[in-house]
């Protein structure tokens, strides 16, 4: 693939990814999610990563087909827990 080649296909998923976010914004504009906020606002950030006997991440840089890992991990934590607050 040429370097113009390339820029094509990155603006392209790029801008399918502002579209996406886009039409997603109209959909849900006005629209009360009544999703925790505040204190109880908590960012996570989901992954699928794969590791060895050892722990150590397991990665193949050279390849491109996808990707399935062995643990879900969130916010860098295998199998974290989180204590809540209650509220109504």
């Amino acid at each position: 693939m040429e370097a113009d080649e390339k820029a094509i296909w990155i603006a392209r998923r790029l801008l399918g990814f502002i579209a996406l976010r886009e039409l997603l914004g109209k959909l849900f504009k006005g629209t009360n999610l009544q999703l925790p906020s505040g204190d109880f606002e908590v960012p996570l950030v989901i992954q699928n990563k794969a590791f060895d006997a050892q722990g150590r991440l397991l990665f193949d840089t050279f390849d491109h087909d996808g990707f399935l890992g062995n643990q879900f991990v969130v916010n860098g934590t295998i199998q974290p827990f989180f204590e809540v607050k209650r509220q109504k």
